[in-house]
């Protein structure tokens, strides 16, 4: 993927700046979001729009579900409710053994009240 978004041009963002994120629709199905500048030719180009909560987790991959029901904890104690769920792992497996912490954001994407 990243390579058809260095081979378009200028649609590559900041490295530094770049958002990759992991959405998964069903058990059997993942899906891979990077952030880019403009549409890149012949992908599968979406926006991803409405309001967002986020909240930083520190754990194994593993621990993804017990994380997603502290969120829907959290949404319940504020009056939300999630429609969906995207994550940005802040390391890779690798670094992640490195630093001694597998950080990961949350984002809840949350029903209009």
């Amino acid at each position: 993927m990243w390579k058809s978004v260095e081979l378009s041009g200028s649609a590559e963002p900041d490295k530094a700046g770049t958002l990759v994120l992991f959405h998964d629709p069903s058990p059997f199905r993942s899906e891979i979001l990077i952030s880019v500048e403009k549409e890149v030719p012949e992908e599968n180009n979406v926006t991803i729009s409405g309001n967002f909560v986020s909240r930083t987790f520190d754990g194994d991959y593993n621990a993804i579900p017990k994380f997603v029901k502290a969120m829907d904890q959290y949404l319940s104690e504020t009056g939300k409710k999630s429609k969906d769920y995207y994550i940005h792992y802040a390391y890779c497996p690798k670094c992640a053994r490195k630093f001694g912490h597998n950080y990961m954001i949350l984002f809840a994407k949350v029903q209009n009240n």
